[in-house]
């Protein structure tokens, strides 16, 4: 029929949308993270995997925009309510995901542990490895670029103490890629080399960092139990992501731009925010689709 059809009509923009949708639909179903061709074990543990992957996304991106409030935060108290409440609420979802990863990294840590002196080291070693490595690069990394944050020297004022002065250089070192400063080679080449070297190598950190982490995660295994408990940490992470994705549309959509302009919104920090919202929406999804299938409460 396909062939007949491209036979009659050559030129058909509708048809072509049409098989294109479907050869994705296709290719979606059979990764799991769409349809239920695969068995419900497997798209459960896919849709987890999914979704703390999502979830790192949306944690970094989420940085690179809480990072540039901070700047103007360190210098001058805002003059509008609204960036005030953004502030406070993308910090305490930030605070939430910090205090949530520590159960999260010891856990892993644990079963990583326990499945080296099992003798799994094999499918372990690997990616427990390129994990230390690509943490402590970023941490190494962070620490050195950060004695450049713009905050350094802003003045006192009641409420700045909201933001640590050495927790914002990190996250402002860890995300200068997320720059606008692309778009302007002019002015990118002002800056030094080194600083340059590290914003062109710190995304491939970030990735290197996400993809070993999600392979040690997909391979330590998944009980009933130990899914019903990552089951919960994701919910919990899809609320935390809510609470941050309403400061940030605070600030970009209605927030003034303060005093002297620092707390401006730029393009880039717009389409992070839509991002962000498709992060969470794909997040949502996930979580539904790991939800979907009851898990037997049995002992792992």
């Amino acid at each position: 029929m396909l062939i007949d059809d491209l036979r009659e009509r050559p030129h058909a923009p509708r048809r072509d949308l049409d098989v294109v949708g479907h050869a994705l639909w296709a290719r979606l179903a059979y990764r799991g993270v769409a349809g239920r061709v695969l068995g419900a074990e497997r798209r459960s543990q896919i849709a987890l995997h999914a979704l703390a992957g999502l979830g790192l996304l949306f944690l970094v991106l989420g940085v690179g925009v809480w990072s540039q409030m901070t700047v103007g935060w360190q210098w001058a108290a805002p003059t509008d309510p609204v960036a005030k409440t953004a502030m406070w609420l993308m910090s305490v979802a930030l605070l939430g995901f910090a205090v949530l990863s520590v159960p999260v990294i010891l856990r892993v840590a644990a079963a990583t542990t326990l499945g080296l002196m099992r003798g799994e080291a094999q499918r372990l070693w690997l990616p427990a490895l390129m994990t230390l490595f690509a943490a402590g690069s970023l941490y190494l990394g962070c620490r050195h670029f950060g004695a450049g944050w713009p905050g350094t020297g802003g003045h006192p004022w009641s409420g700045r103490g909201l933001v640590p002065g050495w927790l914002a250089r990190l996250g402002w070192a860890g995300t200068l890629w997320l720059s606008s400063y692309w778009a302007h080679p002019a002015a990118l080449r002002s800056f030094p080399v080194a600083e340059l070297v590290w914003m062109a190598l710190s995304p491939a950190i970030w990735v290197a960092l996400v993809t070993a982490g999600l392979r040690l995660f997909s391979r330590i295994g998944q009980g009933p139990r130990r899914q019903w408990w990552t089951l919960t940490v994701g919910a919990v992470a899809v609320a935390l992501m809510c609470v941050f994705l309403a400061g940030a549309g605070m600030w970009v959509l209605t927030s003034e731009p303060g005093p002297r302009n620092l707390f401006a919104v730029g393009l880039i920090d717009l389409v992070i925010v839509v991002v962000l919202a498709g992060t969470l929406i794909g997040a949502t999804h996930m979580l539904h689709r790991a939800y979907a299938r009851p898990v037997a409460r049995a002992v792992a």
